[in-house]
């Protein structure tokens, strides 16, 4: 007799509204005109076999993107706050190797800079479940300072409840974005406010002045035959003359005054 071997995978509903995967396999046998004259197999319910092997998956997924990260990612237990897996990024951001943070706190390697901003970041996290994109300040190994970026959530390893927290050192950006902020309101020559910010600065004194009913003063300062030093010494020159002038008169008013440069040798 021929012989038929078939094997199906498929999902079953339960009577109670429930849903299993099963796998069935059987064989059919023929007589010699090729006719079905009869069927046998069985039926294996491979629900948590189909579970499991997701979870192993997952699991590999996670792994690979916890160790292969740029980013600093710790997962530390919330009953003792101990580290239980660091990975590389860690390692490179704050100088620590693995096994000298393994099995302790973050307090005791002294990571952390700012206890109240850290302290911050628990309350939120208790009230909202996880922290997205935190900034705080932050120390490596040699106490040089750190910028992070820093979001955290909850997650459970091995049946123990931990935390799993990101970190990203954003210190050259906020160092970068600080200049262009800088250059953005500033005389990249003196230092010295340009028009755009005295102009703020006028703006908010001149409510403030009328709020409080006080008075104020602008000084308009135009340097007399400022083109000749130019013309006759160069431009190097004149713009030493405009530096000393400029710090001369930064360090005659009080701190809470503006000097600024509008253009050339108006101030």
């Amino acid at each position: 007799n021929q012989q038929d071997c078939l094997q199906v995978t498929y999902r079953f509903q339960l009577q109670n509204g429930t849903s299993r995967l099963l796998e069935s396999r059987a064989r059919i046998y023929r007589n010699e005109h090729g006719q079905a004259v009869k069927l046998s197999g069985t039926v294996l319910d491979i629900t948590q076999q189909c579970v499991q092997s997701a979870l192993e998956a997952s699991e590999e997924k996670f792994a690979k993107a916890f160790h292969s990260s740029p980013d600093s990612i710790t997962i530390t237990e919330i009953e003792s706050g101990r580290y239980v897996e660091v990975n590389d990024g860690f390692c490179r951001l704050t100088g620590f190797s693995a096994q000298e943070v393994l099995g302790r706190t973050a307090h005791e390697i002294g990571i952390w800079s700012d206890t109240v901003q850290r302290e911050y970041m628990i309350d939120e996290l208790r009230q909202k479940g996880r922290v997205h994109h935190r900034e705080m300040n932050g120390q490596d190994k040699h106490g040089a300072p750190l910028v992070l970026d820093i979001s955290v959530e909850f997650i459970t390893l091995n049946n123990t409840a931990c935390l799993l927290m990101n970190a990203r050192d954003i210190g050259q950006l906020k160092t970068a974005q600080a200049q262009v902020q800088h250059l953005a309101y500033h005389d990249p020559l003196t230092g010295l406010p340009n028009r755009a910010l005295l102009m703020d600065r006028l703006s908010q004194q001149v409510s403030l002045l009328q709020h409080q009913n006080l008075r104020g003063a602008l000084l308009f300062l135009d340097l007399d035959h400022f083109k000749h030093i130019n013309d006759s010494l160069g431009h190097p020159v004149g713009d030493s003359v405009l530096s000393i002038i400029a710090a001369r008169l930064e360090a005659s008013v009080r701190q809470e005054d503006t000097v600024a440069r509008l253009g050339a040798d108006e101030l």
